[in-house]
């Protein structure tokens, strides 16, 4: 009978021994892929604040540039005094008022017709 036990225990044992093997390769294997996650999160965050300075870089430079526009075309009208601030701010163009000077000038001569062929 004291085999048959021994035989029991070694048995018990060797069940043991493969259980905390396999554990222990099954928790080797969950820190390898834990470590290749860290790993992975850390590039795509340094790739993400690369994109947020590009993003940032690319705004100042867009920023830079409406206002270069912006002072170029003032000097650029300074310079050739083609639109006045003045009329400018006051949505007042040049073509229009023209345009509408011309219009009353043309109806007055019509008016001025027909009022002398309608007089006594």
């Amino acid at each position: 009978m004291g085999s048959l036990r021994w035989d029991k225990e070694g048995e018990e044992k060797a069940k043991t021994i493969q259980r905390r093997a396999e554990f222990d390769h099954k928790r080797g294997e969950l820190q390898v892929a834990e470590a290749d996650t860290r790993a992975r999160i850390k590039v795509l965050q340094q790739d993400l604040e690369r994109q947020r300075i590009e993003l940032a870089l690319y705004s100042s430079d867009n920023e830079a540039r409406i206002v270069s526009s912006s002072d170029r075309e003032q000097e650029l009208r300074r310079i050739r005094s083609a639109d006045p601030a003045g009329r400018a701010a006051a949505g007042i163009v040049p073509s229009l008022a023209k345009r509408q000077a011309s219009d009353s000038s043309r109806n007055s001569g019509k008016k001025n017709k027909r009022e002398a062929q309608n007089a006594p």
